[in-house]
């Protein structure tokens, strides 16, 4: 819907959805940190990716923990590009489910800076 509305389609006067307008848009680019290449190519050294950009396994698309834990042999550059827009689009998907009703109450986003 939100595809068609910016080529053009779709119909005249239609809202935007409660998420997208409370929150914005997905992120869907991390830019200007990294290019799609850039992430592409971690996700190959990672072993996410195959040669051809295809997934390696299904099992491992939605494995939060292999991910992160995967994360920590890029260099540090490509870690804090790539974990902060893997951020930028968790915390979006958090805060779309929570305006939905769809959330588990118990998951809380919490910011800060350091942990005492």
């Amino acid at each position: 819907e939100w595809a068609s509305n910016k080529l053009g389609g779709g119909a005249k006067g239609r809202s935007q959805p409660q998420e997208k307008a409370t929150y914005g848009e997905c992120p869907k680019s991390p830019l200007p940190r990294l290019t799609w290449v850039q992430a592409a190519e971690a996700l190959q050294t990672m072993r996410f990716l195959d040669s051809k950009f295809g997934i390696v396994s299904e099992s491992d698309r939605y494995n939060i923990n292999k991910f992160l834990n995967r994360l920590l042999g890029l260099p540090v550059e490509i870690q804090n590009a790539l974990f902060d827009y893997f951020l930028q689009v968790f915390r979006w998907v958090v805060m779309t489910a929570k305006a939905q009703g769809k959330a588990d109450p118990a998951i809380e986003l919490v910011d800060g800076e350091s942990i005492e």
